[in-house]
């Protein structure tokens, strides 16, 4: 059975090359189409209630996270303009991370963020955004499929409790100064 298929196999006329180009490349486009993710409605109806913040920008933020030395940053990015903050939260957990080390980025803004009011507690309305438990990546993820369905207009949010801020695509959005 195995030798009649590799039979009729090699035994078929020569494909035409640009029918076979053209169907590798219909393949090709159709697979990296992605499905439409449904953005997070929710989340969506909070986000365009706020307000835009109009208060004067740091001329510096700080990052801290646990990181690969000289590996770039991209993405999203939770801020402070304290160093002291960002580098509690550098050391906060990275020695359960193997082969990361804590690291505070100093950054300035490239621009005039248009940044979101984000007030009250955080966390708790974002539980009821997400009914339970929510995650920072899934934040990440929501926010920026908002951003990028053109639903709202902005480069992050500012929460006011704490002077934090959320900045999305910090590798256009921020110049990174120095790594300490």
């Amino acid at each position: 059975m195995l030798l009649n298929f590799i039979r009729k196999l090699f035994n078929k006329p020569a494909a035409n090359a640009v029918e076979v180009e053209n169907k590798i490349n219909y393949q090709e486009a159709t697979q990296s189409m992605a499905e439409p993710t449904p953005i997070n409605e929710k989340l969506y109806e909070h986000l365009s209630k706020l307000s835009t913040h109009h208060g004067q920008l740091p001329s510096h933020l700080y990052h801290g996270g646990a990181y690969k030395p000289g590996l770039p940053v991209k993405g999203t990015l939770w801020l402070s303009d304290n160093y002291a903050d960002a580098n509690r939260y550098a050391n906060f957990g990275y020695s359960n991370i193997p082969n990361l080390e804590p690291i505070v980025f100093k950054t300035q803004p490239r621009k005039a963020l248009k940044l979101l009011s984000f007030p009250g507690n955080h966390v708790d309305i974002l539980k009821g955004i997400y009914g339970g438990t929510w995650s920072h990546s899934q934040l990440h993820k929501d926010i920026v499929q908002i951003y990028n369905a053109g639903k709202i207009d902005f480069d992050g949010f500012y929460r006011p409790l704490t002077n934090e801020y959320f900045v999305m695509y910090v590798e256009d959005n921020l110049d990174f100064v120095e790594e300490q």
